[in-house]
């Protein structure tokens, strides 16, 4: 008959080995994970007019984000603003990425006129996460 007690240890080891190799890897990923990750906020003035040919057909901005990536990281943006930001759309698309730059455009969802004066007045800004 097996011995009971040497079947518990046995388990009791390998659990204990699982448990801190886990906790290794999870620390590892952690302190890998904090040094790839970078972010930012383009602030309110650098807005631009679209097409002067078009005027008020919606604005861009080119962010400078100097991630110091040696490639084109993955970025994810979100547009923030004191004020009628919810009215727009395009804040969340990424356009010409590159290692330090990325532009995004926008425009109001049901086409109103949208200048760089109204993104700078109701403190329209992108909020940028890279990630390589």
């Amino acid at each position: 008959m097996p011995n009971k007690f040497n079947y518990v240890a046995k388990l009791a080891s390998a659990l204990t080995l699982t448990f801190l190799s886990m906790a290794f890897v999870a620390q590892a990923d952690q302190k890998a994970f904090a040094q790839v990750v970078r972010s930012g906020t383009s602030g309110s003035g650098n807005w631009k007019e679209y097409d002067p040919a078009r005027p008020g057909f919606g604005i861009y901005i080119d962010i400078n984000t100097n991630t110091r990536f040696t490639g084109t990281p993955i970025y994810v943006t979100s547009l923030a603003c004191k004020a009628n930001c919810w009215t727009a759309t395009g804040g969340a698309a990424v356009y010409n990425p590159t290692p330090n730059t990325i532009r995004v455009y926008v425009r109001y969802v049901d086409g109103k006129p949208l200048y760089p004066a109204d993104a700078l007045r109701d403190g329209w800004t992108i909020n940028w996460i890279a990630t390589q």
